[in-house]
């Protein structure tokens, strides 16, 4: 199943403080071409910044990003993100670093390809960016290049803000991709009722 028919689910019932949620399958969200060795998983808004976020060095090649969601009865919250080659089944390995929001969305991208996109002038890259980031609720795709593949993928991060750690992904010993955790699994539901329209 894709992230976007999971979304668009029915709903089950009211999100109540200390519900443990039910935690989907791995959902599909879309493809990354990765030219480059680093892929860049940071707070949406700082990239292409090599001091923010985490660097992941992968093999070039077609990488699948894919999330897990964790449905609180109507609440429904991205849980996890991971990127893989497609056709692969991995094992997780050791955690490889961790990375961070203050804006509650979590991108990855080709850092070099994202970065050349990027140049000097911020402003104007941020600006092709932005309304991508800024509309979304759950996830999107920031395309700041599309003829060269400077693209982020985005999602939003768990709960909101914070600090998310990042494993390896591991297929006969080597690695081949990464998942970041927003929320574990049985976690409890931290905030009081939840109704649409509120």
């Amino acid at each position: 199943m894709n992230l976007k028919d999971y979304l668009e689910g029915p709903s089950k019932g009211t999100a109540n403080h200390g519900d443990p949620g039910e935690e989907s399958d791995w959902l599909d969200f879309c493809g990354l071409t990765l030219r480059g060795t680093r892929v860049q998983v940071v707070d949406a808004s700082n990239a292409p910044d090599e001091r923010q976020g985490c660097m992941v060095t992968l093999p070039p090649g077609l990488y699948s990003i894919q999330v897990k969601a964790t449905r609180y009865g109507n609440d429904v919250r991205i849980s996890q993100l991971r990127v893989i080659p497609s056709g692969v089944t991995p094992a997780a390995g050791a955690q490889i670093g961790k990375t961070g929001t203050d804006t509650a969305k979590i991108g990855v991208c080709d850092h070099d390809v994202f970065a050349r996109a990027w140049g000097h002038d911020n402003e104007a890259s941020w600006e092709i960016i932005s309304p991508a980031i800024e509309d979304a609720e759950t996830h999107g795709i920031a395309v700041l290049d599309e003829k060269t593949g400077a693209i982020m993928p985005f999602v939003s991060s768990g709960f909101g803000d914070g600090t998310f750690p990042i494993h390896e992904l591991l297929s006969h010993g080597s690695r081949v991709g990464f998942e970041v955790t927003f929320i574990k699994p049985g976690t409890a539901y931290p905030f009081g009722a939840f109704c649409l329209g509120n």
